[in-house]
């Protein structure tokens, strides 16, 4: 009995001790690996950061006044300078609003924070960096973010129809209604507004009026089905389950296409 106690005693303390060897190599590998990203990194901004010190004079770059610190990184001198914090704080880092590492920096912040919106994204971004253009950047990168356009997206909407002739009244009423209501309805002022068609094989968000928005369904349009005057009001939508007729007025752009993945792979 002794014996096995023992052993367990044994297996355990020699699992505890190699658990503990992989997180100290893992981790000095990672320190590594996140090491040399920043140089790689440096070195892709080095022609921007170029760009910004030519750029010095620009009014947009001198509001910051900008100093350049041992590392050659131009920084925004904050009125938090003289604070007791850190020096990136202090000293925000200025980065140019249309490179490649800056969309990618925003989308990793945006998804560790659990798809935060633009301005806690800012918050979080501003205690480090100071991008030009941030809220108009930041806005731009995450709006193509499919898991947040399941709660931002709006409706899809057509063109009012044009009355049809074959309406179950009597013809009194129908003299009546000419006489009285239809002038005013002829000359009724209609918005302009600016409708986004639909397209075939589009994903878009199926309305489900008892479910919670999170909850409702992704599909993919099959057919467009146009009205007499040609307007499209009616669409045959297919789903991870089934195939069905939806009034376009219950469907919700996600500005997505969808020519080789299915709905059920696109499943959040």
């Amino acid at each position: 009995m002794y014996d096995i106690k023992e052993n367990r005693t044994i297996i355990r303390a020699a699992l505890t001790k190699s658990a503990n060897n992989i997180e100290a190599l893992l981790s000095s590998e990672l320190s590594d690996i996140k090491s040399d990203e920043i140089e790689v990194t440096l070195e892709q901004l080095s022609k921007q950061f170029k760009q910004l010190k030519a750029c010095v004079n620009d009014d947009k770059i001198i509001k910051l006044r900008p100093i350049v610190d041992s590392n050659g990184l131009i920084r925004a001198k904050t009125n938090a300078a003289y604070r007791d914090d850190t020096n990136d704080f202090r000293f925000l880092i200025i980065l140019p609003s249309d490179y490649t590492v800056v969309k990618l920096l925003i989308m990793n912040d945006h998804i560790d924070l659990l798809h935060a919106s633009t301005s806690m994204l800012m918050s979080h971004l501003r205690e480090k960096y100071c991008i030009i253009k941030a809220r108009k950047t930041v806005r731009n990168y995450i709006r193509p973010c499919v898991k947040c356009q399941r709660f931002t997206s709006k409706r899809c909407d057509a063109n009012p129809g044009i009355l049809p002739n074959d309406r179950s009244i009597s013809d009194q009423l129908r003299k009546r209604f000419r006489s009285e209501n239809l002038e005013q309805l002829c000359h009724q002022s209609v918005k302009n507004r600016q409708i986004k068609p639909l397209k075939v094989r589009e994903i878009v968000l199926s309305e489900d009026v008892n479910k919670k928005r999170t909850f409702w369904d992704l599909a993919r349009i099959e057919k467009l089905i146009p009205g007499r005057d040609g307007q499209i009001r009616l669409d045959v939508i297919k789903t991870a389950n089934s195939e069905f007729l939806r009034t376009v007025q219950r469907l919700f752009h996600l500005e997505r296409d969808s020519p080789v993945l299915s709905v059920a792979q696109l499943q959040l």
